[in-house]
């Protein structure tokens, strides 16, 4: 039965605990994917020229993570993709679907993971 947080040294814990979460998750492409995508639920609050301005950062971060990051997990994970509509569009979905397409046909010329 979980207990309600009442002292301060709980909530110590519980921030030293996120903390270690996150630290283990960004070890991984789709951990820091993740991560971004945490962080772009907590920018969507908040004054519009902010959010603009953090959403833009937010997709230079973003772009390269999920070149370098299995297309397929991304699509087959509901946050993700939702993290790639809302900064890409549905663009954005389209070529990810169309890198999925390339590596599950490998000839000679398309490797199994995409390099680019």
């Amino acid at each position: 039965m979980n207990q309600p947080v009442t002292t301060s040294s709980d909530i110590t814990w519980a921030v030293q605990s996120g903390m270690r979460h996150w630290d283990e998750r960004v070890k991984t492409v789709i951990g820091r994917l993740h991560l971004c995508d945490a962080y772009l639920a907590r920018i969507n609050v908040g004054d519009w020229e902010q959010r603009q301005e953090k959403r833009e950062w937010l997709k230079t971060r973003v772009g390269p993570l999920v070149r370098e990051a299995d297309p397929a997990a991304v699509i087959g994970d509901p946050g993700l993709i939702g993290l790639v509509r809302e900064l890409f569009g549905e663009r954005g979905v389209m070529r990810l679907r169309d890198r999925v397409k390339q590596c599950a046909t490998p000839n000679d010329a398309t490797p199994t993971t995409p390099t680019s």
